[in-house]
């Protein structure tokens, strides 16, 4: 069984976070193990091995990434494994799927990370199982969510504790729209720490360029042109439309 496990558990020496730029701590990534699982069932095994050894005074590093459970509809905590649908567990009854995050002394709190509407990317953690449950409390933004992800999760799922040493956030490749433009320019005025290349800085002046006054098109950063552009010459801003337009000749 602890043959299996191992295998479970794919060690891969030094790790360091994916092409970070920005890094959570300064010093070297520590030594981690990736986890790694098939199914609901393999997490539950894993993580409930992990916190047995953490019990018991052995606290196995690993790395895995997780997501938010912004917009699924119900008072779940804010973390949860990635690249799984749990379709096979009832999330009701498996804490092993959700995660609590404390950090370490001088790492970034992930928690003031998470926007109302954040385009769904990943976040990469490298840390350990304490071995704990807990007793995590619903914060303010929560109660925003209104996208019904899982409407089977009618209780409020417990989460295990997790000691985070280090992470960083990779954005999804194609944020889904305006709105997700503007969460990940919150997240870069926070500071957030990148995996890899940050993405480009939003312009709004590239989807408003040629209109003029407020002309309620998209601006591309989750708001609207509602900015003043000068007209070139030649030209005179059409304030019904919104966009300048050529002067007619006298």
């Amino acid at each position: 069984m602890r043959f299996v496990f191992l295998l479970m558990l794919f060690l891969y020496g030094c790790a360091t976070t994916p092409g970070s730029t920005k890094t959570a701590v300064k010093d070297a990534a520590p030594k981690a193990s990736r986890l790694d699982f098939k199914s609901g069932e393999d997490l539950v095994s894993i993580v409930e091995r992990l916190m047995e050894e953490a019990q018991e005074g052995r606290k196995t590093i690993v790395e895995f990434q997780v997501q938010t459970t912004v917009g699924w509809g119900c008072p779940c905590p804010t973390f949860v494994h990635a690249n799984h649908d749990f379709e096979d567990l009832d999330l009701n009854a498996t804490p092993e799927a959700f995660l609590d995050f404390p950090s370490a002394e001088g790492v970034p709190d992930i928690n003031d990370f998470v926007v109302a509407m954040l385009p769904k990317g990943r976040y990469h953690i490298i840390g350990y199982y304490t071995g704990e449950f807990s007793d995590w409390q619903p914060r303010q933004r929560d109660a925003r969510r209104s996208r019904n992800r899982n409407s089977s999760l009618r209780n409020r799922p417990q989460a295990v504790d997790f000691k985070v040493l280090r992470w960083c956030y990779e954005p999804p490749a194609k944020p889904e729209d305006g709105m997700s433009m503007a969460s990940l320019e919150e997240l870069r005025q926070k500071g957030v720490p990148w995996c890899g290349t940050p993405p480009p800085v939003c312009d709004p002046k590239i989807a408003c360029v040629g209109t003029c006054g407020f002309s309620g098109r998209p601006d591309g950063c989750g708001g609207l042109c509602n900015h003043v552009f000068e007209c070139g010459a030649g030209t005179e801003c059409n304030e019904e439309e919104g966009i300048c337009v050529l002067v007619p000749a006298p």
